[in-house]
Formats: C-alpha cells, sequence, structure tokens
C-alpha cells in the first residue's frame, strides 16, 4: 500500500511539474507580467481539469472494479474515451470559438497574445482529458511506475524546450510546449495501456469525424449572426445530439457504467 501511494504521489508531483515548470521558467527568464499573462489563460484550464478529475476519479473506481476482464474493461475505456471525446468537444470549441468574449468578461484589457494563447491552451485541455482517461486505467492496472519512469523524460523535454524556445518567442512558446508534451504523455500512455485496449480503423474514424463535426458546427453557429449566449447553447446541443447520431453516446453504455459504479 506504502508503494502503491508513493508511485502515486510520484505521479502527481511530476505532473504537476509538467504542467507548471514553464511558468517558473518563464519566471527565472523573464518580467512578472509575462507570468500574469500567460496565468490569466491557464485559469481556463485550471477550471477545466476540475471537471476532468471529477470523471476520472468516477473511471479509477470502475476500472477497478473491471480489471480481472480485459474484455469488458476495454470496452468500457473506449466508452469512457466516448463520454469524455463528448465533453471535451463542448469545453474546447467553447473556449476556442468564445476567447476574446470569455477573457473580455473576465479581464478589462484583452491582449492579442492572450486570446491566441486561451485558443491555444484549448487544445491542451482537450489532449488532457483524453489522457486522463489512460491514466485512470493505468492506475487501476498498477502500471504507474511505468508511466512515472516516461513522465520524467518528458518533464526534462518540457524544460529543455521551454529554455531554449522562450527567449526567442517568449509567452507564447508556454503553451506550444504544453501540447508537445501533452501529446507525448498520451502517447506514453496509449503504450503502456496496449496489450487492454486495441482500436480498430472504424472506431477512431467515426470519433473523427464527429470531432470534426462538431467543430464545424461551432464554426456555423458561431459565424450564423445570433447573439453569443445563443451561439454557446445551440452549439453545444447540437454536439451533443451529433453525438448521438454518430454513435458516440450509448444510452445502454451510460447505464451500464452507472451499473458498474453502484
Amino acid at each position: 500500500v506504502l508503494k502503491n501511494s508513493l508511485l502515486y504521489i510520484g505521479t502527481v508531483v511530476l505532473l504537476a511539474g509538467i504542467y507548471r515548470a514553464e511558468t517558473v521558467i518563464l519566471g527565472l527568464m523573464n518580467n512578472d507580467c509575462q507570468v500574469g499573462l500567460y496565468s490569466k489563460a491557464y485559469r481556463f484550464l485550471d477550471a477545466s481539469n476540475m471537471v476532468i478529475l471529477l470523471f476520472t476519479t468516477l473511471l479509477v473506481s470502475v476500472f477497478s472494479a473491471l480489471s480481472d476482464n480485459k474484455k469488458e474493461i476495454e470496452s468500457m475505456v473506449k466508452f469512457s474515451i466516448q463520454i469524455i471525446v463528448v465533453v471535451l468537444c463542448c469545453i474546447s470549441f467553447t473556449i476556442y470559438f468564445n476567447a476574446e468574449f470569455l477573457l473580455s468578461s473576465l479581464y478589462d484589457v484583452v491582449d492579442v497574445n492572450l486570446s491566441l494563447i486561451l485558443k491555444i491552451i484549448s487544445l491542451i485541455i482537450f489532449i488532457f482529458g483524453v489522457a486522463n482517461v489512460f491514466g485512470a486505467l493505468i492506475i487501476s492496472i498498477n502500471e504507474l511506475k511505468k508511466l512515472n519512469f516516461y513522465m520524467v523524460f518528458i518533464l526534462l523535454i518540457s524544460i529543455v524546450l521551454n529554455y531554449i524556445l522562450i527567449p526567442t518567442y517568449q509567452v507564447l512558446s508556454l503553451p506550444i510546449v504544453a501540447v508537445l508534451v501533452s501529446s507525448i504523455l498520451l502517447i506514453a500512455e496509449i503504450y503502456i495501456s496496449k496489450d487492454y485496449i486495441k482500436f480498430n480503423m472504424y472506431e477512431f474514424l467515426n470519433v473523427l469525424i464527429f470531432i470534426i463535426t462538431s467543430f464545424l458546427i461551432f464554426y456555423i453557429v458561431k459565424n450564423a449572426g445570433m447573439s453569443i449566449f445563443a451561439a454557446l447553447i445551440i452549439s453545444n446541443i447540437l454536439t451533443i445530439m451529433s453525438a448521438f447520431v454518430f454513435k458516440i453516446l450509448n444510452i445502454q453504455e451510460l447505464y451500464k457504467l452507472k451499473q458498474i459504479k453502484s
């Protein structure tokens, strides 16, 4: 138990380092104004992560209950990814297409770079959310040691890239590096989980087409000339409806998830 607890603590510390090291480096290499600029946009990532982590906590208990049945756990992991993809499409595309409005609602002065940073962060939110599903699986199958091993190298990559890019690109380099290291982390988690989950081309393309469709829904509604609040509501409703059309969401699977949890 102590060993598993230490591994989990190590995971939390490394994950915090991966997503926070760049802010520390920026503060050491530049002034507080640059750090404050990035922190303003980063708050949206923190807020989104709270929702994602609640779902991840549920998944850990579900996956642990199915850890002895590879067929069942593979089915549940796939469906969990589908659920989180729908949620992430709603969150990420809402932020991406309404970055200026969201920032102006919170801050008096909105820098052009701040809007761009927030749009890039919306991509980080998406990648991080999907990675959390695999992270929950890795916790349930006791493979944190492997994950921590990869995360040490990912943290080093993050530190080196930030030291190289910050002097040239300033604060704009931070979210770009974050996207890269988030993608590497996701790939590492998929590799560790390869014995428990395998995707076929149809499943991958179905999810990809849904993501593209959701993006187009937000884009079309955004440019339809309606009010921001009406566009937000309609975009999210149409995205959820399309999730059922593409069979990304399934009522029976949702009920099954509830039964396993209880």
